[in-house]
């Protein structure tokens, strides 16, 4: 089974995996308090992900007022990102 919560495809399309009440297997040291999500693809992050992932953190962001953005890669080994998603940027475009 799955270890994300969601998953959003190369095509922008958003798939669930695990419940949010679930404890994932994504990142580990913090599985049981952190949402997983996965940008599935070619190792580049495309434009309908870049703007799914954006209000996927959006509405993840409201319900969940003390969110905290952290950004891991592959077996939980940070990574440089194409698009420079580092997290003070996208909270910014937010508007969070």
């Amino acid at each position: 089974r799955i270890g994300f919560h969601y998953v959003i495809c190369d095509d922008g399309r958003l798939e669930r995996g695990r419940e949010l009440r679930e404890p994932g297997a994504h990142c580990l040291g913090f599985n049981s308090d952190s949402i997983g999500i996965c940008l599935s693809g070619s190792g580049k992050v495309s434009t309908p992900q870049y703007v799914r992932l954006l209000r996927l953190v959006r509405k993840l962001d409201r319900r969940y007022p003390n969110l905290e953005l952290m950004r891991v890669g592959e077996v939980d080994r940070w990574v440089d990102d194409p698009l420079d998603l580092n997290m003070t940027a996208l909270r910014e475009a937010l508007d969070v």
